[in-house]
């Protein structure tokens, strides 16, 4: 598969939910490759451990629209778990897509 695009996802963690938080995140990480999605990395702020970024590598746009539809939805019996973890809910989630250079 030639992964062509990454995305990335940006929020802060209320600090009380860290540890609710990282048992989620397990639970995505394994998730995400049913969205045919690789490389999957979570990295925090070195000033600031409770604001988080992760990065997926994915296919194609038509997998980022619809990973980021899913992921900022407090309907997904999943995803939407992180809408009491996240400072502000789901909707202060920031996510972008970066093409690769060929």
């Amino acid at each position: 598969m030639n992964h062509s695009l990454q995305m990335y996802i940006q929020y802060e963690i209320k600090e009380s939910y860290i540890e609710q938080y990282q048992q989620i995140m397990k639970d995505i990480f394994s998730t995400l490759s049913l969205y045919e999605a690789g490389d999957i990395q979570l990295m925090s702020s070195p000033g600031s451990p409770s604001c988080f970024t992760e990065v997926i590598t994915l296919p194609t746009e038509s997998h980022y629209h619809a990973l980021k539809r899913l992921r900022t939805s407090d309907e997904h019996p999943l995803f939407g778990m992180l809408d009491g973890c996240i400072s502000g809910g789901l909707k202060q989630m920031v996510c972008f897509g970066l093409k690769k250079s060929s």
